[in-house]
């Protein structure tokens, strides 16, 4: 690798543990609307998850009332979800305190820190700030309409921080991530967290490690 000036990390199951609770609140957002299963919708999310939050509530809709969902339907699952994810975030544990050394190391090192999630700007901001890691990132990047996680953001890090595809690393913990790194050329270290080695590998993971702190090792290699 050449020297990497910037690091950007997926959200959701790379820095932070919520993908349990978002499956459980996703059951319950869509049972509370829809006569359907919490378990059926929570096994939906997890397939589809790593998309903006609008395809993603939309693939989970056709899957299981047979169509998506209208503007005013989306608006309101979206807010009952944020609003029972935070819930769950607050009253659990879901961000190991050992990554907080990493993190400050890499900072320490003049290594740009990025997010880029497919969750919602507020849900990811108000978290960070509850966990008090916000300040470790130069920029925090949530998924809006016209403003997704994957090209767009890639797209908009390079150009307001004239970065060179090569001087950058994703690290993310589904395939989706691998998939969309290797189509910008950017790339991607998987963190098998969530998935096995295998998965990663199969989607042409670059590297592959176990937990953030290996990151040490890649960046001082580079």
């Amino acid at each position: 690798m050449g020297k990497i000036k910037a690091v950007v990390f997926d959200w959701d199951g790379t820095i932070v543990n919520t993908m349990p609770f978002k499956l459980d609140n996703a059951g319950q957002v869509f049972a509370k609307h829809f006569d359907v299963s919490p378990k059926e919708i929570a096994l939906s999310y997890k397939a589809y998850s790593g998309i903006a939050r609008r395809d993603l509530f939309n693939l989970i809709a056709k899957d299981h009332i047979g169509r998506e969902l209208t503007a005013l339907e989306f608006n309101q699952l979206s807010q009952f979800f944020t609003t029972k994810n935070l819930e769950s975030y607050k009253r659990n544990q879901v961000f190991d305190e050992t990554n907080r050394e990493i993190l400050g190391w890499l900072k320490d090192n003049n290594i740009s820190l990025f997010i880029s999630s497919s969750a919602i700007q507020r849900e990811i901001n108000e978290l960070a700030e509850y966990l008090k890691i916000s300040d470790y990132f130069t920029e925090i990047l949530g998924s809006r309409e016209g403003f997704k996680k994957g090209k767009d953001h890639l797209d908009y890090l390079r150009n307001k921080y004239h970065l060179d595809s090569n001087k950058i690393i994703f690290v993310g913990d589904e395939k989706a991530d691998i998939r969309l790194s290797g189509r910008l050329a950017i790339r991607c270290v998987g963190i098998s967290q969530t998935v096995d080695n295998d998965d990663l590998r199969d989607e042409f993971a670059d590297l592959i490690v176990s937990e953030l702190s290996d990151l040490r090792d890649i960046i001082s290699r580079a």
